[in-house]
């Protein structure tokens, strides 16, 4: 069983949702034409997440000055959003105004949350964006927060009304990606940093917590996912 192979929390969780959307997702490499709001929305993440990742490696000295971070952030927005036709896909008119202003949107993002940055300094930082041993995962940043490694991920949305934050909060306690991420690296908690970029900035920092016997049944229950989708592949 230990010697099955392990498949990143992306694909596992498409794979409990639907064994054929993960075929024609991963396999075919099936997307829609179309780009939808949530395509555009990953657009919106992505850039900033880019953006703080450049940041954070500034901080260490890893990059070298020139280029900012909310600068960057802007610049792959705006290097996505123009990849979209080579692709094969188009932005239908009526999304046209929330992809044009995904670029302005990232930059000033990230340097909002530059500013207010809910993650305390004297928290180290380990690692930002690295390829935790399995190859298939890799949290935002991995910081030590007085009790070893622990995963942080960034969750970037573009407004979120405070009688949906109880749901998404409950969404993350159970992320089968930040269990992923604390598995491996032996973590008994992790972290979601939260932005919303409008009406209002604001950047929230949720920790949650994993008991022992919990992340022994994520592993006995990934474990045999694992197994099916491997079986799956070989046919």
């Amino acid at each position: 069983m230990n010697d099955t192979r392990i498949y990143s929390p992306s694909q596992t969780a498409l794979w409990d949702q639907c064994a054929l959307k993960r075929m024609l997702r991963y396999q075919n490499k099936w997307v829609s034409r179309a780009m939808g709001p949530r395509d555009l929305a990953a657009i919106l993440g992505r850039a900033v997440g880019e953006g703080l990742a450049h940041h954070y490696r500034s901080l260490a000295g890893h990059e070298q000055k020139g280029v900012s971070a909310p600068t960057l952030a802007q610049t792959v927005a705006e290097l996505l959003i123009t990849e979209v036709p080579s692709q094969g896909r188009r932005v239908e008119p009526w999304h046209q105004a929330q992809a044009d202003a995904i670029p302005g949107r990232a930059e000033r993002a990230v340097q909002r949350y530059i500013n207010e940055s809910p993650i305390p300094p004297e928290w180290p930082i380990l690692a930002i964006e690295e390829t935790l041993p399995s190859g298939v995962a890799r949290p935002d940043l991995v910081i030590d927060d007085g009790r070893g490694p622990t995963p942080l991920d960034f969750k970037t949305k573009l407004t979120l009304k405070s009688e949906y934050l109880a749901r998404e909060h409950s969404r993350w306690q159970t992320s089968w990606q930040m269990y992923h991420y604390a598995w491996e690296l032996k973590a008994d908690h992790y972290y979601i940093c939260l932005l919303v970029l409008e009406p209002r900035f604001r950047a929230e920092l949720y920790p949650f917590e994993i008991h022992p016997k919990v992340i022994q049944r994520w592993e006995q229950s990934a474990r045999l996912k694992w197994s099916r989708m491997q079986a799956e592949d070989e046919g």
